[in-house]
């Protein structure tokens, strides 16, 4: 399934103080789990596609800005993950 392949459990990529595993890219659920543990309120992901729009292949590049609106929507399906929130 897209943007949800873990190669180590969130608890080995987070909670301890070293990590020696795979590279990992953190989800939606994973960067959600952070806010939380962090206090954040008011917690929103955002997905932009910016590897898209600079990609190599002009039909990717012409491509992505015509699904960009939707891919948006899903933040999963984006090349590129944010999380925003504040402190109460």
């Amino acid at each position: 399934m897209i943007g949800v392949t873990e190669w180590s459990s969130m608890g080995e990529w987070y909670e301890r103080d070293s990590f020696r595993g795979h590279v990992r890219e953190p989800t939606v659920r994973d960067l959600r789990y952070i806010a939380a543990s962090l206090g954040l309120v008011d917690v929103t992901v955002h997905g932009y596609n910016w590897l898209g729009r600079a990609n190599p292949s002009r039909i990717v590049a012409a491509a992505t800005p015509v699904v960009d609106g939707l891919l948006r929507m899903r933040p999963t399906l984006c090349s590129d993950i944010y999380m925003t929130g504040r402190k109460p």
